[in-house]
C-alpha cells in the first residue's frame, strides 16, 4: 500500500541511495563513468544532501510501500524563475521514482500532495525543470497541467544540456 510522508533528516540515506539509482536508471547511459560518479558525487553527496534538507523551504516528500521507498519529491523556493512566473512560486525540484514502480501511481501520489501542500501555504504558481530529452516526464508533467514557460541551459560532465522550464498556475 502506497503511503506518503515528509522526510526528515533520518532518511537522508535512503532518499541518498534512491536518488543515485533513479538518476543512473534514467540519464547514465548519457555520461561517461568517471563523469557519472563525479555527478553523482557532487549532486547526491551526504553533506550536499544535509545543506538541501536544512535550506528554509525544503520540504522532502517520500512515498513508501509499506516500508520500502518508492520515490520522491522535493519541493524548495528558487528565486530563478521570479522574472517570468513572480515570486509567490514553489519549485519541484526533484521527482524520483524507483523503476520498479514507475506505472504504479508513486508520480502521481507525490504530485497531488505537492500540488496540495503549495496550495495550502498560499503559493499561486509551482514549477520544475525537465531535461529536454526526458520525453517520459515531460508527458507525465503535461498530464499534470504543466506548461513549458522558458529554457534553462546548463554542464552535465563536459555537456551542454537543456532543461525546459515548466509552470502550473494553482
Amino acid at each position: 500500500m502506497l503511503s506518503t510522508w515528509v522526510g526528515t533528516i533520518e532518511d537522508l540515506q535512503a532518499l541518498q541511495q534512491l536518488a543515485i539509482t533513479t538518476y543512473t536508471d534514467t540519464f547514465g547511459e548519457y555520461y561517461t563513468p568517471g563523469e557519472l560518479k563525479e555527478y553523482l558525487d557532487d549532486t547526491y553527496g551526504s553533506a550536499k544532501l544535509q545543506g538541501e534538507f536544512a535550506e528554509p523551504f525544503s520540504k522532502p516528500l517520500l512515498a513508501f510501500d509499506d516500508n520500502k521507498l518508492a520515490g520522491f519529491l522535493r519541493l524548495r523556493k528558487n528565486q530563478i524563475v521570479e522574472k517570468h512566473v513572480g515570486a509567490d512560486n514553489l519549485e519541484i525540484h526533484q521527482l524520483y521514482v524507483h523503476r520498479n514502480y514507475h506505472g504504479a501511481g508513486v508520480s502521481m501520489l507525490l504530485m497531488e500532495e505537492a500540488v496540495k501542500y503549495a496550495v495550502e501555504q498560499g503559493y499561486s504558481m509551482i514549477w520544475l525543470s525537465v531535461w529536454e530529452h526526458n520525453t517520459r516526464a515531460q508527458r507525465f508533467y503535461s498530464k499534470c497541467d504543466f506548461e513549458v514557460f522558458d529554457k534553462y541551459n546548463y554542464m552535465a560532465g563536459n555537456e551542454p544540456q537543456v532543461d525546459l522550464l515548466m509552470k502550473r498556475k494553482l
